[in-house]
This record gives C-alpha cells, structure tokens and sequence, in this order.
C-alpha cells in the first residue's frame, strides 16, 4: 500500500506540475494575442498562391479522360436518339407531333439528370448534359417550325427567346461558360431563320442584333472571354451567310446590323474595365470593318452620290475616334487612323478614276502624311499601311514602258523615291522602325528604284532617236555610281559605298562584254573615258581612306 501511495503522490506532483506549465503558456497566449491574430490573418495570403500554383498543375491522364470523356459520348447519345427517331420514322412508327413531343420530352430528362449530375458532382459531364438538353430544345423547336410545320414562326420565336433566357439563367446559376458559348452558337446559328422568305428580313437581322447584343454584355459581365469571341464572330457569319445564302441579297438592314455590331464593340472596347484585351477586340473591329466596308459598298455602290456620303462618313467617323483622348487604347486609336486613311484612299480612287497618275500622286502624298502621322502616334499599324499605298503607284509606274514617260510620271517617280531617301534621312526620328533596319534596308530600296527610273529615262531619250539604248543605260549607270558614291560620302554609312562599288564593275563587264560589239569607236571613247574618270575618282577616295587610316 505504501508503494502503491507512494506512486499515486507522484503522479499528482507530476499533474500539478503540468498544470503550472499550461497556465504559463495561457499567460503567454493571452498577452501575446494581438501578434497572433497578425499571424493568423496573414495565413490566408500565403496559402493562397500554394492554392493557385495547384490549380495551375497539369492534369493527369485520368482527369483530361474524366473531363472529356463525357463530352464524346453525350454527342454519341444524341446522335442515337436522332437515328432512333429517323429509323422510326421511317417505319412509321411516330407522327410528327409525338416526335417533336419526344424531343422537348428528352431535353428535359437530359436537364434534369445533368442538374442531379451536379448535385452531387459538379463535373464536365453535368455541364455535357445540361448543354445537351439546350442542343435537343433547338433541335425540337427547329423540327417542329421547318420540318413539320407545326409551329408557326411567331411562337417559334417565343419558345427560342424562353430557351435562350433559361440558357442565361442556366449559366449563371450552374456557372458555366460552356453553357452560354452553346445558346450563342445555337441562337446564332438556328437553321429555320435562313428557310424564312424576304418578309422575315427585318425581324432575322432585329433578332440577331438583340441576341448579339445580350451575349456580349453577358460575356462582359460575367468576363467570358470564349463566349465574347462567339458572340462577334458568329453573328458576323450569320448576317453575311443569310445576306448572301439566305435573302440572295444585302440591303440598309443588313448594313445597320454590321454597323450597330460595330459601335457597341467600340464602346465596350473604350471602357476600362472592359473584359477583352486588344489581342481580342482589335481583331473582332477589324473583321467587322472589313464587312462593314463590303456591305456598304453593295449596297451603296449603285449611286455615285450614296457612295461618297458612305465614304466620307464612315472617315469621318474613324477619324474622330482616333482622335478621343486619353493615353489608354493607343494601338485601337493608331488602328481607327488607319481606317480613316483607308477611306481616304477609296475616296482619292473615286475621284480621280480618270486622271491615274494624278491619282498615284495623290497616293505617294497621302503615303508620306499616313507616315509621319504613325510616327508621331508610334503605330506599327500604320506605318505598314503607309508602305502598302505604295503598291498601286509602283505598279501603275512599272506597268508601261519609259517611252511613254510624261512629266506628271517623272514627278511622281521623284516623289517616291524621295519618300524613302526622307525616311532615311530622319531614320533618327523614327519611334517605330529601328534605325538599323531603316539604315541597311533604305539604301538598297531607294537605288532599286533609281536603276529602274533611270532605264525609264534611257527608255524615253532612246525611242525614235539616233542614240543606242544600250549606250543610254550604260551613261545612265555611270551616274548611278556617282550617284552612290555622293551619297556615301555625304551619308558616311558603307551601304552606299558598296551599291556604287557593285555597279561600277558590273558595268564595266557591261561596256567590254556587250558595249564594245555594237557600237562605234566614238562612243567606245566616251564611255571608257567617263567610266575612267569616274573609276579614278573612286581610287581616289579609297587611297585617302587608307592614309587616314594609317
């Protein structure tokens, strides 16, 4: 008993001090509580990128399976209820009303096994099965109104409205984009509008303007980037595809449809917290302009008048959005500058149809201001449009031989050559070519250029003249070279040095090749005496170079 009293006292000396040891730690607690509580608020901010970098690991085998598995074999299962349905069909099993019956019947099992389905796991395939109950729906309606003839146009319209408010509604309370992305795609492109006759013109391009309308503010809202671009581009192929398939023709409807398309995305694309980067929203303008521009020019190209009021207001309006303040949404400002040139050139083209190379005057002009302009607003966008208004005027200079060379020609030959020998010659001011490359490529394009001018001037002294072509070139060449050189040591850039260098042996091979068999000791003596001189000049710069250089 001893014993056994003996370890019993130990045991409560052992409690006892226990005790003492918590009591010391709850002394410590509560007069350190409010650092604990700092701690314990800052715990939820580093777990949470721990939580963030799992979400961002890739995903196993099984779960890409799991994930997509689901979304074959629903496609599957409504491809075998439509086989179901032909098959009794075909065997008469089914009158028209029961099978549009049957389908509205199995898009409600499909939601309500889907919304069980996400009861109890919200996975892919829940959100399969509710997306295959809206498939099924528009399926149903679009039996019923074409195929059958059951519906009339009217309620079709209602039910496809009641679907695509239960298809939002789905969406948001399931919280799925891929919900939204098939109504877009199901209201956009819902065959039954396409069967219609002319009279349903007004209200198929009324209705694809709302459903455009409320799919992308819903993406706005709900920041659905894939149900934005769905809403863009599918309405842009629908109103186009029933413009040109469906009606077989464009009108002021269709045109008010591309253009009220065309302003809600500019307005949305100029709120700050629009959703859209402008790797998204440049692109979806850009294609709505071109159709825009498309349309307009069917549907207003038959009135000399309506053309250039569509022209002119339609620059007018580009213009006066590039101009909007602010420093946010430079590249879509620079990108509705260009468009505003765009129309210019159109309006340029129209007005001097009949006077071509005035025109391509007009182009070189319009070139060098869309130039300088995108250098002072640094538009990468801008500055490729401005080279490319020169396509047109170095194919219409190039398209005839220098015989026919007028003097309205000449001019718009130095002016070309003189855009380029500027954009060199202020390569230091530019803030959207690097000057490297404006300093390796400019020389090569401006004596490109020079050689092909001075075979059009050869052209013109030559034709119907006692004076050989050959010789003509040949001169014309020599003054190339010297050109070069001048140009080198003005410049000092060895890009030029080596252009004159070139041709100065390449015609060189010329005169003794080719020259010297057909034509007459004159001419022999004029031309190595020139080249002479001007080969003597070179040396000379290159021996003063090397005496420099020691």
């Amino acid at each position: 008993m001893t014993d056994r009293a003996y370890q019993l006292e130990e045991k409560v000396r052992h409690i006892e001090a226990e005790l003492v040891e918590v009591k010391k730690e709850l002394r410590n607690l509560q007069h350190n509580e409010p650092e604990a509580g700092s701690v314990e608020e800052q715990r939820p901010a580093i777990a949470e990128p721990v939580s963030s970098a799992t979400e961002k690991e890739p995903k196993d085998m099984e779960q890409i399976i799991s994930d997509w598995l689901p979304r074959v074999f629903i496609l599957v299962f409504v491809l075998g209820i439509i086989w179901a349905f032909i098959a009794a069909m075909d065997r008469g099993i089914l009158s028209p009303p029961i099978r549009v019956m049957a389908g509205f019947v199995v898009s409600g099992l499909l939601y309500g096994i889907g919304h069980m389905q996400f009861r109890k796991n919200p996975s892919a395939l829940s959100i399969v099965l509710l997306g295959g109950s809206i498939i099924v729906y528009i399926a149903s309606i679009f039996a019923g109104n074409v195929l059958y003839l059951l519906i009339p146009y009217l309620i079709t319209l209602i039910l496809l409205a009641a679907g695509m408010v239960a298809g939002v509604w789905m969406s948001r309370k399931y919280g799925s984009q891929s919900l939204l992305a098939i109504i877009g795609l199901g209201a956009y492109l819902y065959p039954f509008l396409f069967a219609g006759d002319r009279g349903t013109e007004t209200i198929f391009y009324l209705y694809e303007t709302l459903i455009f309308a409320g799919l992308v503010l819903e993406s706005v809202y709900k920041r659905y980037k894939v149900t934005w671009n769905i809403a863009n581009y599918a309405f842009i192929f629908a109103v186009v595809f029933f413009a040109f398939v469906g009606a077989g023709t464009t009108t002021f409807v269709t045109f008010s449809a591309l253009a009220m398309q065309q302003l809600l995305i500019i307005y949305l694309a100029f709120q700050v917290h629009h959703t859209a980067s402008k790797e998204m929203y440049i692109p979806a303008i850009s294609t709505g302009a071109f159709f825009l521009y498309l349309i307009g020019l069917d549907v207003f190209g038959q009135h000399d008048y309506q053309l250039y009021s569509f022209y002119f207001a339609t620059a007018a309006a580009y213009g006066g959005l590039s101009l909007v303040k602010g420093q946010s949404l430079t590249v879509l400002k620079n990108t509705f500058f260009v468009f505003s040139m765009f129309y210019l050139f159109l309006i340029i083209t129209e007005s001097l149809e009949e006077t071509i190379y005035v025109q391509m005057l007009v182009y070189v002009i319009q070139a060098a201001i869309v130039y300088y302009l995108s250098q002072k607003r640094n538009s990468l966008f801008g500055t490729i449009a401005s080279f490319f208004l020169l396509i047109p005027v170095i194919n219409q200079l190039t398209l005839y031989p220098g015989r026919n060379l007028s003097t309205i020609e000449v001019l718009c030959w130095l002016l070309l050559i003189g855009f380029f020998l500027a954009i060199y010659c202020f390569k230091e001011k530019a803030s959207v070519l690097k000057q490297s490359w404006v300093a390796i490529a400019a020389p090569y394009v401006i004596a490109g250029l020079l050689l092909y001018y001075f075979g059009e001037i050869s052209d013109m002294l030559t034709y119907n003249r006692a004076l050989d072509f050959d010789i003509a070139l040949s001169m014309s060449w020599m003054i190339f070279v010297a050109l070069m050189y001048g140009a080198y040591s003005f410049f000092k850039e060895k890009h030029w040095q080596y252009l004159g260098l070139a041709f100065l042996m390449i015609t060189l091979a010329k005169i003794i090749l080719y020259d010297l068999t057909t034509i007459d000791i004159v001419w022999r003596a004029v031309l190595f005496i020139t080249l002479g001189v001007i080969g003597l000049f070179i040396s000379r710069i290159y021996y003063n170079q090397q005496k420099k250089q020691e």
